[in-house]
């Protein structure tokens, strides 16, 4: 089946972390929300896509990155952190030290510094979940849909390229598709696992 463009598209609003417990990574395919993209926030919306829902916000977002900057810039941790290595003034790209800064103190997810291929990705089975990161440009989501069986690559940026919007994909060859016309366009693709964490452990 040729990849398809299914469902319906939320609009990218935002609160503050909204929910007192850590929502959940979303695999199912059947029932979603997707926020588009609004003034390339792409880390934001890739956060908000994958866990369905308006958990994280513009502010969090640049929040979190200042955290990062003071922690990674304390003395004896090495030298002061540039704000705009973690977050993009003119993109609004996250590094994953912020993602993970947002993840990890109330999402309840992390998502792994060492990139992985997309044969290994597969090889997690059921729930596998990953963020594509598009060359330090732009952030998406690609997870396996624990009904289907089948892989939902999720990006906010609409369009009429294969890798634009929420696409179901039934076959490998149309993920691999995917990531080789991200590619072409922008230079590099590389998998980041995501996984849960107990966010009440410390």
């Amino acid at each position: 089946a040729d990849v398809q463009m299914d469902g319906t598209v939320a609009p990218s609003t935002a609160a503050e972390v909204i929910s007192p417990h850590p929502p959940q990574i979303q695999p199912s395919a059947s029932s979603f929300y997707m926020e588009t993209q609004v003034d390339a926030w792409c880390g934001m919306h890739a956060l908000n896509n994958l866990l369905g829902g308006p958990y994280v916000t513009m502010d969090a977002c640049e929040r979190a990155a200042r955290q990062v900057v003071r922690r990674l810039s304390e003395p004896g941790i090495g030298d002061v952190e540039d704000l705009s290595e973690h977050l993009s003034p003119g993109t609004g790209f996250l590094s994953i030290d912020v993602i993970n800064a947002l993840g990890s103190s109330v999402l309840g997810i992390h998502v792994e510094g060492e990139a992985i291929s997309w044969r290994q990705l597969q090889d997690h089975g059921p729930g596998a979940v990953a963020f594509a990161n598009w060359n330090n440009q732009h952030w998406t989501v690609l997870h396996k849909d624990v009904n289907s069986g089948g892989w939902v690559h999720i990006n906010s940026i609409l369009g009429h390229e294969v890798r634009h919007g929420r696409k179901t994909c039934d076959a490998e060859f149309q993920v691999r598709t995917i990531l080789e016309e991200t590619q072409q366009a922008y230079g590099n693709v590389t998998l980041h696992r995501v996984t849960t964490v107990d966010i009440h452990a410390g």
